[in-house]
């Protein structure tokens, strides 16, 4: 039962790290193509 806890968690937390990345490299994105709109 512990051992599906860790994993449930290991999960969660990778999860989140990686829509938090996908997030953050897609405004990126979003800022450079506005940028570029305004030029």
């Amino acid at each position: 039962m512990r051992r599906n806890l860790e994993l449930i968690r290991f999960n969660v937390l990778r999860n989140a790290l990686y829509h938090t990345a996908r997030r953050r490299a897609l405004e990126r994105i979003n800022r450079s193509f506005n940028l570029l709109v305004l030029l």
